[in-house]
């Protein structure tokens, strides 16, 4: 009611979310309501509750008020953030540990480098992650315990808790997990005769692609159009074998013969089908099989889309560089090892472990409920120091809000990306500062994107210095490839200039030694009578004169 939202609006979608707190901050301005935080509640992270007050004076003036896109977003976001600079710094190793020499092939299957070894990560070891880091490191006033960034010990111990919690309650966790997928896919099972279900992004692979302070309900609409052009970029490399399309081919071919004489004769008499047995079984039934036969062939042959047995053929290695790029632009990820390689099989390998099957994701959340135990005991505990530096050295108060991770700031003087700063406006090549930054530009590309999703929103000083140079940058960039074309259209002009002068040149020299011109695109020279021969110069066609010479 003090926002003016009634449940039907809600359900339909008529308001975005931009716009709910633009209203709240409109409310909060003009007295109806004060937004506070509201310390040891759990439950939306930092937003309390929206009370009607009747003074509009601040009470105490401890906490600012959320007036803003930013700051509202950073308190929803307060844990996310951090998980998403976890995962974007590399600091949770969620991988088996290295195993000696005397274990033989298992250490030799186990000991590969760390970007080829599989990664294990579960709803459990999520939830295990969120009960030791995210959820214990914050105090009532939302503030980061000094205790938890000062003692990593501590957060070995409640690693090595939790991971022998999960060896105790496996059973449990393992009939759970695979009673609640079996019965939330068999309707789908049964209706669409998909068994390995649908393609999904995995849940590693989501929280790389999910930016700083962008929330769930955002996250999802950006990532919805990503789902096809992964599926359509997978199935470029899906050739059939051209064994099974000839089985197939064979089969409708077969099949669809014999079935068409056996509905011929059922239209001339349907108790031919009933009657006429041929061996043990009547002709019923071999038009059963022969419709089976005729299924099958059909699922064996390539769909009409299919790129390599369409009629026309086309560059299929940068057609798939093209369809990578297409999912990156829904998924704001895309590695330096990836651009312009869409056809390599590496990178196909590392895209297609990302985005799997439902039923291989299943497969992998039962093999990461088994290792859990190993993870959490030996792996993670060997992260807890970087852990806790990087909580120590990325940490920043905001006012009103509490502690929060540097980069959702977007303080782009204390954490800008190098890769992505002016390295001509540092002469001496140093960094500004030593606090940590984020990889691969995210913190930029979450600044862009929540910038688009919130158009009013007011930008930082240090935002608009970033944006004000992208812009000189584009400027730059224009200004060259304009003079670029100037050159090419001066470049082509000369030489035209060049041919026509070099076509006057030659019609004047021609015109010089008597060349009047062309008849029937054959050359007229002029041939001079002898001395002795009494006559003037008379006029010869050169080809004449060479077919008499023969």
């Amino acid at each position: 009611e003090v926002l003016g939202v009634s449940d039907r609006d809600l359900e339909v979608g008529r308001y975005e979310w931009g716009e709910i707190v633009e209203r709240m901050s409109e409310a909060q301005r003009v007295g109806r309501c004060r937004v506070a935080i509201l310390p040891g509640r759990s439950g939306v992270d930092g937003i309390g509750s929206a009370s009607m007050m009747s003074s509009s004076t601040n009470r105490g003036g401890d906490n600012e008020e959320p007036t803003g896109h930013l700051v509202v977003a950073q308190r929803i976001m307060r844990r996310e953030n951090f998980m998403i600079a976890f995962f974007n710094r590399g600091l949770l190793d969620l991988t088996l540990p290295t195993l000696p020499p005397q274990f033989g092939r298992v250490a030799t299957w186990m000991n590969k480098p760390k970007e080829e070894k599989r990664i294990f990560f579960s709803k459990s070891i999520e939830w295990s992650i969120y009960f030791c880091v995210l959820n214990y490191m914050f105090n009532h006033s939302r503030k980061i315990r000094p205790a938890f960034y000062g003692d990593p010990s501590s957060l070995r111990r409640r690693f090595f808790l939790c991971g022998v919690a999960h060896a105790i309650f496996m059973p449990f966790l393992l009939f759970f997990v695979s009673l609640h997928f079996f019965m939330s896919n068999i309707y789908d099972w049964r209706s669409t005769k998909e068994y390995l279900g649908p393609r999904e992004w995995s849940a590693i692979a989501k929280w790389k692609f999910r930016e700083l302070n962008e929330l769930n309900h955002l996250f999802e609409r950006r990532m919805e159009p990503s789902y096809k052009s992964a599926s359509a970029y997978l199935e470029m490399f899906s050739k059939p074998s051209p064994l099974v399309v000839a089985v197939g081919r064979i089969l409708v071919f077969v099949s669809g013969s014999l079935g068409t004489l056996l509905l011929v004769f059922a239209a001339i008499n349907d108790a031919i089908l009933l009657h006429v047995k041929v061996g043990n079984w009547n002709l019923l039934w071999y038009a059963g099989v022969l419709g089976a036969s005729f299924s099958i062939g059909k699922a064996l042959l390539p769909k009409s889309n299919n790129p390599y047995y369409c009629r026309s053929r086309r560059n299929m290695m940068n057609d798939m560089s093209v369809e990578l790029e297409k999912v990156a632009s829904h998924t704001h990820f895309l590695p330096d090892s990836w651009r312009g390689k869409g056809w390599d099989d590496k990178t196909k390998k590392e895209f297609s472990a990302m985005f799997q099957y439902k039923a291989n994701h299943f497969s992998m959340e039962v093999a990461s409920i088994v290792v859990a135990p190993i993870v959490l005991c030996v792996s993670l505990p060997r992260c807890a120091d970087e852990i806790c530096k990087f909580v120590r050295e990325s940490k920043v108060e905001v006012g009103g809000v509490g502690d929060v991770v540097g980069f959702s700031t977007f303080d782009f003087d204390s954490f800008e990306d190098e890769n992505w700063s002016d390295k001509d406006d540092r002469s001496d090549g140093i960094a500004v500062n030593t606090r940590p930054k984020t990889r691969h530009g995210k913190m930029e590309k979450s600044f862009f994107n929540f910038k688009t999703v919130y158009p009013s929103w007011k930008m930082p000083a240090s935002g608009k210095n970033l944006v004000s140079r992208l812009d000189s940058f584009r400027e730059k960039q224009d200004i060259a490839l304009a003079r670029e074309r100037r050159l090419h259209i001066e470049a082509a002009a000369a030489q035209l200039e060049t041919l026509r002068r070099l076509e006057v040149e030659k019609e004047n020299k021609a015109a010089t030694i008597g060349l009047a011109g062309f008849v029937d695109d054959k050359h007229i020279r002029t041939v001079s009578s002898g001395p002795d021969s009494g006559g003037g110069s008379a006029r010869m066609d050169v080809s004449q004169q060479t077919n008499e010479s023969f």
